[in-house]
């Protein structure tokens, strides 16, 4: 697998922030002690790896948690090396997605492993743990994922069926769907690996399990033999290791609240949009009850999450009691990554690295602010795109658009080019004829400069709009243009996204097998931040 960097900067949809931090280090301000580099994270873990943690609490629940899913013996000897000083974890996470979900989840455990053999090469002892979001309760996020066939199409899976209540993913149970299976063993009945696939993903989703606990598995499965280690986010033990921050969150509302407004003023000032909004009733806490988790409030003095509601001093006792009915938000949980695992830092996308920003905010309460690294950033390309690509005369680049739009580029580089020339020149000509009017019109009436602008900028539309429906007539009489730009398409912008968030990784793996895999682990997140085109 050959493949080459794309800069940030050429793809659509990432935030400001993000490409602000790793380009030009303009938002470093933000992040406090941001590290590039393996050299710098060499410095970070001879920092971390001597602090005081609770090694043996969490070394216990970790290996506890991956027996029962059936992670590999390597895996569980790294949970085990936890306990004892100076074994340091790189950490990483995502939602519990639909059979794995979108392959930036395992880019993302792939990243994990790779940094942490970097650092194993530096004479450190470092274990990649991936944080399975048990207590998130999106479930229009994971109740679906989309395979690829070989010949282009995308199979979209959704859950259906479940109860509209904000359940968790640990409090969801997979129970039984033959459907899906049917749909998934019909669209990889023709990869060469794809009954290796369907058996991990049989084995586990096998309905004895929570969607999290599933989606775990499945990870293991893929994943285990790197020593890949996850955690149950909801696992009783993570939750009364979090019990102290919960009561920090409470105690210190007022001030968290004025310093995440003051942090969202000031990267607005900065022309950033910051990831997380807040509000002044807002806190960093989640209720979670057999209803499901709902955020906490501020009102009057009193907390409350739905009907339930709380004096200050009720909700810290009732925290100290009951620590498993409470989770934290997005921006607390970083933090208590970091105070209950021994991490150097955090592999996260771009969308998170950008709300890192915030969590920065919250050092003078929490003593510690997370140290972020984006994860690596990978397209797909196999053969038959590599071949549309270069018959039509396309970069990467050019399919950031539409499907329309694509299809009318394409058929343009196959249009005549003295048509559109004859167009262009036609179009000149008429702006040329519009502005000498216009020049007339303004000395027989100034008052009229404005309308006469809008007039122009009118006709410049409908000059362009005809132009595409040209284009468009002349790929819709070509199917091969159609045939060729909806592969390239699918394949690398899905749904007007990058194929990382669309597009389940087993899918590629049921094509290419153990080699896929061998060739991501060869890639070095380390020292360049980019996104990767990987071409087979």
């Amino acid at each position: 697998m050959n493949h080459s960097s794309l800069d940030y900067s050429l793809i659509p949809g990432h935030p400001k922030l993000f490409l602000e931090l790793i380009g030009s280090n303009s938002a470093e301000r933000f992040y406090g002690a941001y590290h590039r580099g393996c050299s710098a994270l060499q410095d970070l873990a001879g920092h971390r790896k001597n602090l005081e943690f609770p090694r043996s609490e969490i070394s216990d629940a970790l290996q506890s948690f991956n027996r029962r899913i059936g992670n590999s013996a390597v895996a569980l000897d790294n949970a085990a090396k936890l306990a004892e000083k100076p074994t340091l974890a790189l950490v990483t996470g995502q939602q519990a997605g639909l059979f794995g979900g979108p392959a930036l989840t395992f880019y993302k455990a792939i990243t994990a492993v790779l940094l942490a053999r970097k650092l194993g090469e530096a004479g450190f002892n470092v274990v990649p743990v991936f944080w399975v979001a048990s207590e998130d309760h999106d479930f229009e996020e994971i109740r679906r994922t989309s395979f690829a066939d070989r010949d282009g199409n995308l199979h979209h899976f959704r859950l259906d069926g479940l109860e509209s209540n904000p359940l968790t993913a640990a409090q969801r149970e997979f129970g039984k769907h033959p459907r899906l299976f049917h749909l998934l063993e019909e669209t990889l009945k023709d990869a060469e690996h794809g009954q290796q696939v369907l058996h991990w993903v049989r084995a586990s989703y096998d309905g004895t399990s929570s969607l999290a606990e599933a989606f775990a598995r499945l990870l293991s499965r893929v994943l285990g033999h790197t020593g890949l280690v996850l955690v149950d986010a909801s696992d009783a033990a993570v939750r009364r290791l979090s019990a102290n921050h919960y009561i920090r969150a409470v105690e210190q509302a007022d001030s968290i609240c004025e310093m995440l407004l003051a942090r969202a003023q000031e990267l607005s000032a900065a022309g950033f949009e910051p990831q997380v909004h807040w509000e002044r009733d807002y806190t960093l806490l989640f209720y979670v009850n057999s209803s499901g988790r709902r955020a906490i409030r501020r009102s009057n003095g009193a907390f409350a999450a739905a009907d339930v509601r709380w004096t200050p001093k009720e909700l810290i006792r009732e925290i100290s009691e009951h620590c498993e009915r409470f989770s934290p938000s997005a921006l607390l949980r970083p933090i208590i990554q970091d105070s209950i695992l021994p991490s150097v830092i955090y592999v996260g996308g771009p969308g998170e690295i950008a709300y890192f920003a915030q969590v920065q905010a919250l050092t003078p309460v929490f003593g510690w602010a997370p140290v972020v690294q984006p994860r690596l950033s990978v397209t797909l390309l196999d053969p038959r795109a590599c071949r549309y690509l270069k018959r039509n005369a396309l970069e990467v680049t050019d399919l950031f658009c539409s499907l329309e739009a694509l299809q009318e580029k394409m058929a343009a580089r196959k249009m005549d080019p003295s048509l559109l020339a004859a167009w262009s020149e036609r179009s000149r000509m008429a702006g040329e004829l519009f502005d000498s009017l216009f020049e007339t019109a303004n000395r027989l009436d100034p008052s009229m400069a404005s309308a006469w602008q809008m007039s122009r900028r009118k006709i410049e539309y409908q000059l362009d709009k005809t132009r595409r429906k040209m284009l468009r007539a002349a790929a819709e009489k070509d199917q091969m243009v159609k045939s060729q730009a909806g592969y390239l398409h699918n394949l690398v912008y899905p749904g007007r996204v990058l194929q990382e968030r669309k597009i389940n990784l087993l899918s590629f793996y049921a094509r290419y097998g153990p080699a896929l895999l061998d060739r991501l682990f060869a890639l070095s997140p380390c020292e360049k931040f980019s996104h990767v085109l990987a071409l087979r």
